[in-house]
């Protein structure tokens, strides 16, 4: 009995240590990369094919009294938190126009996002 489970943790080790060669073999093949990066990028894509907008609405023209929010870093966005943004509006009782969507590479003075408060703010 205690032969076959030492057997068994051998051979399992030897099979783990085996799988872990391999994969390292793989994974400077230039074959194996691409295809990874493709794999990434596809759904990347499909992502951004299924939802343009990140689950917001388009912003329509008219909105000629927003306050711009500047950056003050140059660099990419990298992602929007639309979840706190809302939050944010529906405290100030505002709505936020999202100027920048991800990937989008800003400047110091680009606008990130546009602030409108409640209509009547500003009359």
């Amino acid at each position: 009995m205690l032969f076959c489970v030492t057997l068994a943790n051998c051979s399992s080790v030897i099979w783990i240590f085996m799988r872990r060669v391999d994969s390292i073999a793989r994974l400077g093949r230039m074959g194996n990369t691409i295809a990874q990066v493709e794999e990434s990028t596809a759904r990347s894509l499909m992502s951004a094919a299924k939802d343009p907008l990140l689950g917001a609405t388009l912003r329509r023209e008219g909105y000629d009294q927003d306050r711009p929010v500047f950056t003050h870093e140059t660099g990419y966005i990298e992602d929007v938190d639309l979840s706190y943004l809302q939050e944010c509006a529906e405290e100030c009782g505002g709505m936020i126009h999202i100027a920048a969507t991800p990937g989008f590479v800003c400047w110091p003075g680009t606008p990130g996002r546009l602030y409108r408060r409640r209509r009547g703010d500003y009359q």
